[in-house]
């Protein structure tokens, strides 16, 4: 397990530990799984943990004006367990939705949120 975490804890460091942690308070609503935010000057880091038993997607919902600056466009960024990029969009609005692929048990993925 800690050689899995450690290339997306490199690659994620500075909101770690220069960042702000918000657990799962920037969610809307309470997640399914377990979720971690972080957030950085103007990104947000979502942290995700399928802590179920079989494979799921899992759908988060945030508000994200109300955790970045507020912003005309946002870029985000979805990552798989290993730090790899996936999926890459740009959002017209603060009324953020993430969906994770089908993650299997104890899988985890990123989405990193940056206002533009």
């Amino acid at each position: 397990a800690l050689l899995e975490v450690n290339p997306p804890r490199k690659q994620f460091l500075p909101y770690f530990t220069e960042g702000y942690a918000l657990g799962d308070s920037m969610l809307s609503e309470a997640p399914a799984c377990f979720v971690r935010g972080y957030q950085h000057g103007n990104r947000l880091l979502v942290i995700v943990l399928n802590d179920g038993r079989g494979g799921r997607t899992i759908d988060l919902k945030s508000s994200l004006s109300l955790w970045l600056p507020v912003a005309q466009r946002y870029r985000q960024k979805y990552y798989d367990s290993t730090g790899a990029i996936k999926d890459e969009a740009t959002l017209n609005s603060s009324d953020w939705t993430g969906k994770t692929q089908s993650l299997a048990a104890l899988e985890l993925a990123f989405f990193e949120i940056e206002a533009l």
